[in-house]
């Protein structure tokens, strides 16, 4: 089962402008940090490239990108590059590590990946920002509530986990 984990507002389901994120919540970075910690991480180039195209520490960091991907080694043993979605599948089949598997984005990643992703960990942010990255469109009922944890600092949020129905 495939993992998601992602900050958007909750009403425009924006994830991002200019490949940043318009807002800073101390508290969900540490929450993404804490959640993906020792697990893997799967991006698309655009994403890693907004994260200064260097892995995320302590995590290993997949990138799927249809365009031209660098030598594996040279990024070291935490960076591993694919050209699709059936080469990531097939890589997590292989594994016995028992590492969670976190998709991470983009927009279009998540789309990918969609009918896979078994369990969200959403940050519901509730202020509208402007952005020109948006979470695509989705059925969100095909989830359920497991949990729920309100914030009010810096700005009203919420951690939810949700569990995708009929699993």
């Amino acid at each position: 089962m495939l993992s998601g984990i992602v900050a958007m507002t909750r009403h425009s389901q924006v994830m991002g402008k200019d490949n940043q994120l318009p807002w800073n919540i101390p508290g969900d970075l540490k929450f993404f940090r804490s959640t993906t910690l020792g697990h893997r991480i799967i991006m698309g180039r655009k994403t890693f490239e907004s994260i200064g195209s260097k892995p995320l520490p302590k995590r290993e960091n997949w990138i799927l990108s249809s365009q031209h991907c660098s030598d594996n080694l040279s990024q070291g043993s935490d960076v591993r590059y694919f050209k699709t979605k059936d080469e990531i599948l097939e890589a997590i089949s292989l594994d016995s590590s028992g590492k969670k598997n976190f998709i991470i984005g983009g927009a279009q990643i998540f789309q990918v990946f969609w009918k896979e992703i078994g369990e969200f960990f959403v940050t519901w942010i509730d202020h509208d920002y402007e952005g020109d990255i948006l979470f695509p469109k989705v059925n969100w009922d095909e989830f359920h509530l497991q949990q729920e944890r309100r914030e009010i600092d810096p700005i009203p949020h919420s951690f939810c986990h949700l569990l995708r129905k009929n699993l």
